[in-house]
């Protein structure tokens, strides 16, 4: 059951900042941020969980711009890989709510694998923000505060669609 938890302000938005800014820093890439309050989110730590492996070009994108707003708040991100093991996601997020981080990122790529580790995450203060992969039942499904990234299967459908006009398909190919 979900239950409805107040979070300080300053982690939550700095939480939504750092994971926003970097995903969006990596969808537009290389755009300079000017006037950044350093003190704002001085000694305030973040763990950011990515559930692929070290290397792939888009998360590469991901870090490096997540690293960037790290640098421009003054804070720092912890990221780790959990090499697409559930288990090993689940110990990553474990351990970041032992630690008292201000803030996690994760990508909610298994159903209910955890559910129980955010709403931990949550009643402890730590405001948890899901990026790329969100519950399959968004907000019904996951305590998680919020969620940055598109709709599956909106996008599904508008890439097919997309590829049957653009590909000529026809009925039966």
């Amino acid at each position: 059951m979900r239950r409805s938890v107040c979070i300080p302000g300053t982690a939550a938005h700095l939480t939504i900042a750092v994971l926003a800014a970097a995903v969006l820093g990596a969808a537009i890439g290389g755009c300079e941020q000017a006037g950044s309050d350093r003190a704002e989110g001085a000694d305030m730590r973040f763990t950011m969980i990515i559930y692929d492996s070290p290397g792939n070009p888009f998360w590469t994108k991901v870090v490096n711009g997540t690293r960037e707003t790290a640098g421009l708040l003054g804070c720092s991100v912890d990221i780790q890989y959990a090499d697409g093991d559930a288990s090993k996601q689940r110990h990553i997020l474990s351990s970041a709510i032992a630690n008292r981080v201000d803030g996690i990122g994760v990508a909610i790529n298994y159903t209910d694998a955890y559910d129980d580790l955010v709403e931990q995450a949550i009643e402890a203060g730590i405001p948890v923000i899901a990026f790329n992969i969100d519950d399959e039942l968004g907000p019904d499904g996951n305590a998680r505060m919020a969620y940055i990234g598109q709709d599956m299967v909106t996008a599904g459908y508008l890439i097919a669609k997309r590829l049957i006009a653009d590909g000529g398909l026809e009925a039966g190919d």
